[in-house]
């Protein structure tokens, strides 16, 4: 899909530093912004849970949003160093 946005300026240089900073053309860093904001239809298959390597997973056919996947890891974190302060 091609799609064209009218800016403004600023905002423009703005996602140009961005892309920039991460190594990336403007048309790949906004494609992961909109791919990763995506509004998702509802799954075709249910959800299913499977026990891998001995750790339950849940198979959604979703793609996992990013914030999502970094608040989790900042929580597991948190609480492994409160357990190893004896806080937990």
């Amino acid at each position: 899909m091609t799609v064209t946005v009218n800016l403004p300026q600023q905002i423009e240089r703005a996602y140009q530093a961005a892309a920039e900073s991460k190594g990336m053309t403007v048309d790949a860093f906004v494609a992961d912004i909109l791919v990763s904001n995506a509004p998702i239809a509802e799954a075709s298959t249910p959800a299913e849970l499977v026990i891998e390597s001995g750790i339950p997973v849940l198979h959604t056919g979703q793609p996992l949003n990013l914030d999502a996947i970094s608040d989790t890891i900042q929580k597991i974190r948190l609480e492994r160093d409160l357990s190893l302060l004896g806080q937990s």
